[in-house]
């Protein structure tokens, strides 16, 4: 922006009325030579009523895609309540782990030195490259 950008009187005064056309913050921008950024600063500052958004909320789509939904458990045939001492099998915690609900997984290790397995441990342990 060429012009100078020191807010005097008047161009706040002519900012107010422009603010009160509904013009977008960036045609008025243009039009005092600031950036849009600087006209909803000042508009912010001078206490100026808030203006809807431009963006429709209908066009607003979600960044991520909904989390898929985790498959039944099927406790009895899988999972067993938790107990530490069963270190030959995975540790991977299902339920409620504060409560007497927590169940963990008995299928067998991946690794005899890990924790989980094969299934679990894919979750647990994803790079870039592999997760979803």
């Amino acid at each position: 922006m060429t012009q100078d950008s020191s807010w005097t009187a008047e161009r706040m005064a002519l900012l107010a009325e422009l603010w009160s056309t509904k013009l977008s913050a960036s045609k008025i921008g243009k039009k005092l030579g600031v950036s849009r950024n600087a006209v909803v600063g000042k508009a912010g500052r001078m206490r100026l009523p808030h203006r809807p958004s431009p963006i429709k909320k209908a066009e607003i789509k979600s960044a991520k895609p909904l989390p898929k939904k985790r498959k039944t458990l099927d406790v009895a045939e899988d999972y067993v309540p938790a107990n530490p001492s069963q270190p030959t099998a995975c540790q991977y915690p299902v339920g409620d782990h504060l409560g007497p609900d927590e169940w963990r997984c008995i299928k067998p290790l991946k690794d005899p030195e890990g924790s989980y397995c094969a299934e679990h441990h894919a979750i647990c342990y994803q790079t870039p490259e592999t997760a979803e």
